[in-house]
């Protein structure tokens, strides 16, 4: 006999607890804003609590930071710690940390080819959300 319910609660299971985005910003980047979630700004400190992850559930937080002044090589503009608590294979709280840096050009082509177009469009529809909600508040 096939159950609906049990499948679906199967589905449904919480795979990280608590997940939360830490980013500490560098070498005079700004934040500009943050989409898809609330979050805490202190100083070049930004907190974003993502809460629990349901398996086969994808959560995008999309962070807009103005960067340093140009400048030549790789320029540091932020540390980015993601961290949970592993619900699945008890490894206890996880965190993972990237360092992210941009380097300026000006050949056109290079840039075209490092924009992703997803990412964009992410932007786009959370630009425009926003926009509905303040058009929705006055």
């Amino acid at each position: 006999m096939y159950d609906n319910n049990s499948n679906l609660t199967d589905k449904l299971a919480v795979v990280a607890q608590n997940c939360k985005i830490g980013i500490r910003l560098t070498g005079n980047a700004k934040l500009i804003d943050v989409y898809g979630f609330k979050y805490n700004h202190s100083g070049s400190r930004i907190n974003i609590i993502m809460g629990d992850i349901i398996s086969e559930e994808k959560k995008l937080a999309l962070i807009r930071i103005k960067p340093p002044q140009r400048g030549s090589g790789n320029i540091p503009i932020a540390q980015v710690t993601y961290s949970y608590d592993d619900a699945v294979s008890d490894k206890g709280r996880v965190a993972i940390t990237k360092k992210l840096s941009i380097t300026y050009s000006a050949n056109s082509s290079l840039v075209a080819r490092n924009q992703k177009s997803a990412i964009m469009e992410d932007i786009e529809l959370y630009r425009s959300s926003n926009l509905m909600e303040e058009t929705m508040d006055l």
